[in-house]
């Protein structure tokens, strides 16, 4: 087994954010940070920030694009895609161009349909994108988890029709590499599961589709967050069950793509 990678956390400057909740963050490759957060008036905000060393320097904030609660953020050189739901059984998402200070965000559009019935209340997305534009999507739908694929033609997004992951399942957190290799992270009660899967790209009449290997449980806790690199380094953050502690893991997706060691 390769070498297990670690994180190095630098200081933390000063507050983000006068009055929010619900942050996630993303980075692309050209070292350029894109945050979201909700703020107490349920307006949804991009803020923009430059990597310098372990410090994040960040811009002023935009004013709000949408009302929303538990958002997501993904970035892929200059473009930008967020989900949010909206507090009342709906998951949206939309598409941006991420400029040197802020985020242009575009048409926020509910997602398409997916399993089940049509009333089904549908909640808490988590998203990512490859440096290809793959996109993958996970979150709740009354009970169980729901996954899309999509794939970005400049900054038009089409997604897959949805499929179920897994049932009686929350709190997701997704991620996707260049290989195509996906990690789902998520809880059942009190323990820490987690999937594997592998896009697989569309071909004749056949939609893209990602393969999933079985689900594993890999701890106890809460709210997990799942990052994933281009040689399969899997990095993951949650909160302990008992307590507000914060606790990382790190491994690497086995050879056969079908667990993390």
């Amino acid at each position: 087994m390769p070498a297990i990678q670690s994180v190095y956390f630098g200081l933390t400057p000063g507050p983000y954010e006068r009055d929010g909740n619900d942050p996630a963050v993303a980075i692309n490759r050209d070292d350029q940070v894109v945050a979201i957060h909700r703020a107490d008036d349920n307006g949804l905000h991009f803020r923009v920030a430059e990597l310098k060393n372990l410090s994040l320097k960040f811009e002023e904030a935009p004013a709000s694009f949408a009302t929303g609660g538990n958002p997501s953020v993904a970035v892929v050189r200059d473009t930008v895609i967020e989900a949010h739901d909206d507090g009342n059984g709906k998951v949206f998402y939309s598409v941006g161009a991420l400029q040197t200070d802020s985020v242009s965000a575009g048409s926020v559009v509910e997602f398409p349909n997916d399993p089940g019935a049509s009333g089904a209340t549908r909640s808490t997305p988590a998203i990512a994108v490859n440096t290809h534009g793959v996109a993958v999507v996970v979150y709740a739908k009354n009970s169980d988890l729901v996954w899309h694929v999509g794939q970005l033609n400049g900054r038009a997004l089409t997604w897959s029709a949805g499929a179920t992951l897994v049932t009686n399942r929350t709190n997701p957190s997704v991620a996707i590499n260049a290989g195509g290799r996906v990690v789902v992270v998520f809880e059942e009660g009190d323990s820490l599961r987690y999937r594997v899967g592998q896009y697989v790209a569309p071909r004749g009449q056949t939609s893209a589709s990602i393969t999933f290997h079985a689900e594993q449980s890999y701890d106890d806790g809460d709210n997990p967050s799942v990052a994933l690199t281009d040689d399969g380094a899997v990095f993951e953050m949650h909160t302990a069950a008992l307590s507000r502690t914060l606790y990382e893991r790190v491994g690497t997706i086995s050879a056969d793509g079908a667990s993390i060691d």
